[in-house]
């Protein structure tokens, strides 16, 4: 009987100490939540080009995150590929740059997860060598056909790439302008640009108004985008380009 009795007590001892041990291993556990994660990688891809549309080398771009201090950048690799390790969660401004390409910048990416892919791939393309030699507008029924040339000389075989821009002053130019043009593919010499009167309304500007142009060299991948107040840049124009010329609206 004394065996049992004793035997009974050890076993009670076991399980009350295995329970006191769960407890303050539980209590232990609650005084140190787990860790919480504040960073992880970025990571995200470009395309480049050259003016027009030959892909190029997709490496040594260097892309950096704008007002980091030290500078926090990298280079994409062959795949253009580019990743951050280890980053700090935040908001960042990306800027994309390359020897002979305008920068290109995208704003407000919310990295916030331990692992965010950027949603975005660019295709950019280098700066334009298209110089504007020559810019005339005339009016033809209701429309206005606006006359283009450019070195190199534009064809078929050697397609130039220009963008136009629109104002009611002679300043008019990619900074100050009333409406911008998509990018123009011009495959002849002199290519021409017909303005409707229906768009030029369309645009704001009324019958009988002064409207003046700037033309210039763009690349088909221009680089463009728009910052957080509202304008939009143009890194790839190439600026040399002639004296606006004018018409007035049908």
């Amino acid at each position: 009987m004394y065996n049992i009795r004793t035997m009974i007590k050890r076993i009670l001892f076991s399980v009350l100490s295995m329970y006191l041990l769960f407890v303050m291993s539980c209590n232990k556990a609650s005084d140190n939540p787990p860790a919480v994660i504040t960073e992880g990688y970025l990571k995200g891809s470009v395309n480049l080009f050259d003016e027009g549309l030959v892909p190029l080398s997709k490496d040594s771009m260097k892309v950096s995150l704008e007002n980091t201090d030290p500078e926090i950048f990298v280079f994409t690799d062959t795949n253009g590929d580019f990743i951050f390790e280890n980053l700090d969660f935040d908001i960042y401004t990306i800027a994309f740059a390359k020897e002979n390409y305008g920068t290109f910048k995208f704003y407000g990416l919310n990295h916030s997860g331990s692992n965010t892919n950027v949603s975005v791939v660019p295709s950019l393309g280098e700066k334009s060598s298209t110089e504007i030699t020559l810019v005339d507008a005339f009016q033809f029924e209701t429309d206005i056909l606006v006359n283009v040339s450019c070195t190199p000389a534009a064809s078929v075989d050697n397609p130039r790439y220009i963008r136009y821009f629109l104002g009611l002053t002679s300043g008019v130019s990619s900074s100050q302008y009333m409406y911008s043009s998509m990018v123009v593919v011009a495959d002849s010499d002199p290519v021409v640009i017909t303005l409707t009167q229906q768009e030029l309304n369309n645009i704001g500007f009324a019958s009988s108004s002064e409207v003046f142009i700037r033309v210039y060299g763009d690349s088909y991948w221009s680089n463009m985008y728009e910052q957080p107040d509202g304008t939009t840049i143009f890194p790839n124009l190439n600026p040399t380009t002639v004296d606006v010329v004018s018409f007035i609206v049908p």
